[in-house]
């Protein structure tokens, strides 16, 4: 485990996990709690990197676009096949604008 990342501090701070209880969760003697803790942090870090791509590739996106070309995927079979491209290529952005991060670009 790193100490002093500021893990610690972000799960109590944000009420995720009490003061009292967090070195245990750390330690992985709260097994559940412990994945539940990791999972709901790894979500905001997921959400937070999504939020950064949208600002990184402003141009041909947009939320309310993304969400259209979903639904007309799982929906609409007339559509399915262009949704499918447009699906296909905003991930393959997004996975490597996060390998980018990953890599400290």
């Amino acid at each position: 485990m790193v100490s002093g990342g500021g893990f610690e501090e972000i799960v109590i701070d944000s009420e995720i996990c009490s003061k009292d209880s967090i070195d245990t969760v750390l330690n992985g003697k709260h097994y559940n709690k412990s994945v539940r803790v990791h999972k709901t942090v790894l979500e905001a870090l997921e959400r937070l990197l999504f939020k950064a791509f949208q600002q990184h590739v402003q141009v041909g996106f947009s939320e309310d676009k993304a969400k259209k070309q979903l639904e007309n995927f799982l929906f609409n079979q007339k559509e399915k096949d262009k949704s499918k491209d447009y699906l296909k290529e905003l991930a393959e952005c997004y996975f490597q604008f996060k390998q980018g991060v990953r890599q400290g670009k």
